[in-house]
C-alpha cells in the first residue's frame, strides 16, 4: 500500500549566498515540469500527489522528474498490455494507483492497485498475496471476512487521494449511524468492543454533523473517510459478520484469553499479597487475542498512576515514622547491639524506599511515554507478553509498589509490637495485646469480606482449593506408580484405592 509517511525525503539546505528573484508581475507560483494531463494536488495534511483526471490515475511519485515519469508511463502501458493478454476487462470507472518503491540498491520498482467504487473494494490484475492485511489476526480469515479489511483500504484510498472524489450523502449518514450505535453500545455495555470513549464518540458525531452541512472539499472527504476506516478495521479485528464474532471485549474468539498460571506468579503472588493476580486479571481482560480497546487501557493506566502516587506518599510517611521510631531512646540504647525491633524497622525502611523508588520510576515512565494511542499500547503489550507466561511479569511489576509498602507496614508493626511486648510492664503488655487482638480481628474480617465479595464465599473457595490439591496429588501419584511399575494393572489398583 501507500507508504507516504515513511519516505524520508530530504530537502536540501539553502546556501547563504542564494538569492530568489521574482520576475515582474509574478502572480502564480506553480510546480515546474509538470507532465501534460497531470494535476498536482496538495493533501490536507500537506503531502504532494498527482492526479490524471482522464485516465483516473493517482500517484505519490514525483512526476516533475522526467525519469520517474518515463518509468510510470512504461509501467502503465505494461499493465494495460497484461490486461489485454489475459482478457481481463477493467471497469471504466476503476481508478489506478501507482506507487514507486526503492529496493535499497539504487533502482526502483512499481506497485499498483485498482479501485472499484460500486463494491467499495480494491483489486489486482495478478494473483495477490493478501497475507499482509491479516497480520493482526491470530485466526485464518474467511474470504467474506476479508471484505471488511478490503473496504477499510478502499476508504484509506479516499483519505490518501481526496481530490476527484465526491462523497455521496449516504456515506456521511452511514457514518453517523455507526457513531450513534457506538455511543449507545458504550453507554449500555460495560464490555463493549467500541474502541473509543463516549466523549470521543460524541465529538466524532459532532464532526460528522458539521461535515454534512459543509460544501464538498478534500478536507471533509479526508475527515469522513478516516473515521469510517477506523471503525471498519475494528469490525475486521472482532470478526463481525462471522460465525463466532467477538461481542465482548474480554471474549477470546480462539479460546486462549488466559494463559495457565506459571510457578513464577503462583510463588510470588502470596509473597506480594496477591496483588499480581489482581493486575493480571485486569490485563487479561484488556489484552485479548492480541487485540485491545483503548478506553479500558487508558482507564487502567490512569488508575495505576493514581495508586502509585498515593503509595509514594504513604511510603514517605512510613519512612518518617520509622526514622522517628529509631530515634526513641528506649529503642536504641546505644550499646552497639541491634535489637529485633531495630532490625524489623530497618527492613521496613528498605521496603519503604523500594516502594517509593519503583513507584517514582513507574509514574515517570508512563508520563514520559504514556502510550496514548491504541497502536502504541498494543505494541507495548505485545512486547511484554510471553508465549507461556503471558503478561505475568508485567502484572508483578505493577504490584511492586503496593506489595513493598505493605511489607514495610507489616515489618514496622512487627518492630512496634516487639518494643511493646518486650517490656516488664505487664499492664502495658495486656493493653497492647487487647488493642492488637481487636485490630487483628478487624483486619481479618475486612480481608475475608473483600475476598467473599469478589470471589464468592471464602470457605467454599478453600474447600475447592483443597479438593483440587488432593486431586493433583492423587494424579501425580498415579503417574509416578505407572512409571515405576510399567504395568496396565496399576490403574486398577490406584482406582480401587
Amino acid at each position: 500500500m501507500i507508504e507516504r509517511y515513511d519516505r524520508n525525503i530530504k530537502i536540501p539546505l539553502k546556501d547563504e549566498n542564494d538569492c530568489i528573484i521574482l520576475p515582474p508581475k509574478t502572480l502564480e507560483f506553480k510546480l515546474q515540469n509538470i507532465p501534460e494531463g497531470w494535476t498536482p494536488c496538495q493533501h490536507p495534511e500537506g503531502a504532494l500527489y498527482f492526479f490524471h483526471e482522464t485516465k483516473k490515475i493517482y500517484t505519490d511519485a514525483y512526476l516533475c522528474n522526467p525519469q520517474i515519469f518515463e518509468e510510470l508511463t512504461s509501467f502503465e502501458v505494461q499493465l494495460k498490455a497484461y490486461a489485454d493478454d489475459q482478457n481481463i476487462e477493467i471497469p471504466d470507472d476503476a481508478e489506478l494507483v501507482l506507487e514507486l518503491q526503492e529496493n535499497g540498491e539504487g533502482s526502483n520498482y512499481w506497485m499498483y492497485y485498482y479501485v472499484h467504487h460500486p463494491t467499495r473494494s480494491l483489486f489486482w490484475l495478478h494473483e495477490h498475496d493478501i497475507t499482509w492485511a491479516t497480520s493482526e489476526l491470530l485466526g485464518k480469515p474467511d474470504y467474506s471476512h476479508l471484505q471488511h479489511e478490503i473496504t477499510r483500504y478502499y476508504w484509506i484510498h479516499w483519505e490518501n487521494f481526496p481530490h476527484g472524489h465526491i462523497l455521496p450523502p449516504d456515506v456521511i449518514e452511514e457514518l453517523m449511524g455507526i457513531l450513534l450505535h457506538a455511543v449507545t453500545d458504550q453507554l449500555t455495555s460495560p464490555t463493549s468492543t467500541i474502541l473509543y470513549s463516549v466523549d470521543d464518540l460524541e465529538r466524532m458525531l459532532n464532526i460528522a454533523r458539521n461535515a454534512r452541512n459543509l460544501p464538498h472539499s478534500p478536507y471533509t472527504t479526508c475527515t469522513i473517510t478516516r473515521l469510517l476506516h477506523l471503525f471498519i478495521h475494528a469490525w475486521f479485528l472482532n470478526y463481525h459478520g462471522q460465525h463466532g464474532a467477538r461481542l465482548n471485549r474480554d471474549q477470546s474468539v480462539h479460546g486462549v484469553s488466559k494463559h495457565p498460571r506459571t510457578y513464577l506468579i503462583r510463588i510470588l503472588a502470596p509473597l506480594l499479597f496477591n496483588a499480581p493476580m489482581v493486575h493480571l486479571r485486569a490485563l487479561e481482560k484488556i489484552w485479548v487475542d492480541q487485540c485491545m480497546c483503548h478506553q479500558p487501557w487508558a482507564v487502567f493506566i490512569e488508575k495505576l498512576k493514581s495508586e502509585w502516587e498515593e503509595f509514594i506518599l504513604y511510603g514517605t510517611v512510613l519512612l518518617n515514622a520509622n526514622v522517628a521510631f529509631l530515634a526513641i531512646p528506649s529503642v536504641d540504647e546505644g550499646n552497639g547491639i541491634r535489637t529485633p525491633s531495630q532490625i524489623a524497622s530497618y527492613i521496613s525502611i528498605v521496603a519503604s524506599i523500594g516502594s517509593i523508588i519503583i513507584g517514582l520510576l513507574l509514574v515517570r515512565q508512563y508520563r514520559v511515554r504514556p502510550r496514548d494511542t491504541v497502536e502504541e499500547a498494543a505494541v507495548f503489550l505485545a512486547r511484554r507478553s510471553h508465549p507461556t507466561r503471558g503478561v505475568e511479569t508485567l502484572a508483578i511489576l505493577y504490584s511492586l509498589p503496593y506489595a513493598l509498602l505493605l511489607w514495610a507496614m507489616v515489618t514496622f508493626l512487627l518492630a512496634f509490637s516487639l518494643e511493646c511486648f518486650t517490656t516488664d510492664d505487664r499492664v502495658a503488655i495486656w493493653i497492647a495485646a487487647a488493642a492488637w487482638t481487636v485490630t487483628g480481628f478487624l483486619i481479618v474480617w475486612c480481608i475475608y469480606s473483600a475476598w467473599e465479595d469478589s470471589q464468592g464465599p471464602a470457605w467454599k473457595r478453600v474447600l475447592r482449593a483443597l479438593r483440587r490439591g488432593l486431586t493433583q496429588v492423587r494424579e501425580q501419584n498415579r503417574v509416578m506408580l505407572a512409571k515405576l511399575l510399567r504395568t496396565p494393572a496399576v490403574n486398577q489398583v490406584v482406582d480401587c484405592c
